[in-house]
């Protein structure tokens, strides 16, 4: 007999990377706002909630399938990207029969939008927490009231701060999303680089909250994105990789959080390095940032794309550190083999480095 590893219960499409080992359980259908003018997910799906009794269903199915296939699960995630709009009894059951029917897991985790988090009070989010909901994967993107609204975000400054700082007075962990490079090439104020005050007024919004993590996910621009209708027609331009790092470097100095850990290790920010405990380790991340900004256009031009095509060609060497690029031959090695692929692809390499990040996502 062969075990099929097809799970007999629904799953959505999409879940962190972090979160590649987790038990998926679908708790609502696609995206209830879906306008977000970077992201090209659920365009064109219906938001649906599941009904409670359905969701319970696949629970124990799951229970049955794991226990068939002789792994137990860790960590449970709850999608799609609105699960936790659900009304909070509702909510509560579903995070009930999960630690029932998997007693060993450690940690459930959602996706979750500022204005859900805001509509919900305190006393409910303690409750979901007790029922077992332990951390909260939340797209921040920006705390810059003027890109929300270009970006159709559908959320301002003010909704982030209550909404985050309701999910840390209940007990639940936060880990912020934040977009390097999503201000572009915009000047929403005369004079004023939307980049600029992205970079700030994120890390304002991020002070007030005082999230357990933020992660760094540059922003890639998909064909089917309604923001790539924006670059076609509007001339909005994603930045230079230099200027993404001096976004992050202003937006690390005017960063005041404690307790907080900083991640870049995903495949599309420029510097995957750039990461540690906060406050004690800014000094050392400003220093990687400031190291890179003194390389020369070339070097940084041949990191990228060494790192790219690393990540999507075996015959290239893997690196991902400013060490690994200048240790001895490898960068000879980067630079030939990068000309060579430029040379296929018949396009520059900034060309090349947008074909590969979209690629990667």
């Amino acid at each position: 007999m062969i075990l099929s590893l097809t799970p007999p219960y629904e799953t959505g499409p999409y879940r962190p990377p972090n979160e590649a080992k987790s038990l998926l359980i679908r708790v609502t259908r696609n995206c209830k706002w879906n306008r977000c003018a970077f992201c090209p997910l659920y365009k064109g799906e219906s938001y649906e909630e599941r009904p409670v009794e359905e969701i319970l269903k696949d629970v124990d199915a799951a229970a049955v399938f794991y226990q068939a296939i002789g792994i137990i699960p860790e960590t449970a995630f709850l999608q799609d990207a609105e699960p936790l709009a659900l009304k909070t009894p509702d909510l509560v059951r579903v995070l009930q029969r999960i630690r029932e029917r998997f007693p060993d897991i450690q940690r459930i985790t959602a996706y979750a939008r500022s204005a859900t988090l805001a509509n919900k009070p305190v006393d409910e989010w303690r409750e979901i927490h007790e029922a077992g909901l332990t951390r909260i994967h939340r797209g921040l993107e920006t705390g810059y009231d003027s890109l929300l609204r270009y970006m159709e975000k559908g959320a301002t400054a003010r909704t982030h701060i209550i909404g985050g700082q309701r999910i840390k007075q209940a007990g639940i962990e936060l880990s912020d999303y934040v977009m390097p490079g999503l201000g572009g090439n915009l000047e929403l104020k005369p004079g004023k680089p939307t980049w600029e005050q992205h970079a700030k007024e994120t890390a304002l919004v991020l002070n007030e909250v005082n999230p357990d993590y933020i992660r760094l996910r540059t922003l890639v621009i998909p064909p089917d994105a309604p923001l790539a209708k924006k670059e076609a027609e509007e001339g909005y331009r994603r930045l230079s990789d230099p200027d993404i790092i001096r976004e992050i470097r202003l937006f690390l100095e005017t960063l005041e959080v404690t307790g907080t850990e900083l991640d870049s290790g995903h495949i599309i920010n420029v510097l995957r390095e750039v990461g540690g405990r906060l406050p004690q380790d800014k000094k050392k991340m400003i220093a990687t940032l400031d190291r890179y900004l003194t390389m020369s256009p070339e070097d940084q031009i041949f990191f990228r794309l060494g790192v790219l095509l690393g990540y999507f060609h075996s015959d290239m060497p893997k690196f991902h550190t400013l060490d690994q690029f200048y240790a001895f031959g490898l960068f000879r090695t980067v630079k030939q083999k990068s000309s060579l692929v430029l040379q296929k692809m018949g396009i520059g390499s900034e060309e090349c480095i947008d074909e590969l990040l979209r690629r990667a996502v």
